[in-house]
């Protein structure tokens, strides 16, 4: 009879076996961390798009582990500014436009989507879910406004007809809380609304017909 194949004498006593089943462990966990490597835990900063907004929406917005935070662009003017944001593969941006003696007409502005309001700010939802909400800041005449347009990757839909009508989508939720946030950090930080502190807390709120 051919002779049966033997174990190296360091495994033949109990504590090579064990060296050895630990040893085949290891290595078993080391291919599933190489093939499914643990992703980060998202870190962002206590305010971003230079320091003039609270990131508490963006928690909302973003996933709690993937990509890493990044905040893409920022520039904040007295006429115009923008900033983007991303995350764990999501994305939210704003920008807006200050351009004193212009006309703000509620009733012409929210016929070109479905209304929205926070306490005196007023705007639309345009058919691809993105917001633009004209804040009252009176800086040179009573009447006075900055638009401001956000949106976001959860909601923002780029297939949308340009003349449609938004509808209800997954996302929505966190947009408004995301522009509510964008409206009150633009008009009590950099652009110093007057009476911006009478902006109320909170989200904006989408009138659905």
């Amino acid at each position: 009879m051919p002779n049966k194949p033997s174990l190296p004498k360091a495994l033949k006593s109990p504590a090579g076996l064990a060296l050895s089943v630990t040893f085949t462990l290891l290595a078993g966990a080391g291919a599933w961390w190489v093939l499914s490597p643990t992703e980060d835990t998202i870190v962002t900063p206590q305010k971003v798009c230079d320091e003039a907004i609270s990131s508490d929406a963006l928690k909302e917005v973003f996933p709690k582990k993937g990509e890493k935070f990044r905040e893409e662009s920022s520039h904040l003017g007295t006429f115009y500014g923008e900033c983007r944001v991303t995350a764990g593969g999501e994305r939210a941006s704003f920008s807006y436009i200050n351009n004193p003696g212009g006309e703000y007409f509620r009733d012409r502005i929210q016929k070109k989507g479905v209304p929205v309001s926070l306490g005196g700010a007023y705007g639309y939802m345009a058919p691809n879910h993105v917001i633009l909400l004209y804040v009252p800041c009176a800086n040179e005449h009573a009447t006075d406004r900055i638009r401001v347009q956000t949106g976001t990757s959860m909601s923002t839909q780029d297939d949308a007809e340009e003349y449609g009508r938004a509808k209800p989508v997954k996302g929505d939720k966190e947009l408004t809380l995301f522009t509510g946030v964008v409206a009150r950090g633009l008009a009590r930080g950099p652009l110093n609304c007057p009476n911006a502190d009478k902006l109320p807390e909170g989200p904006v709120k989408i009138h659905w017909p």
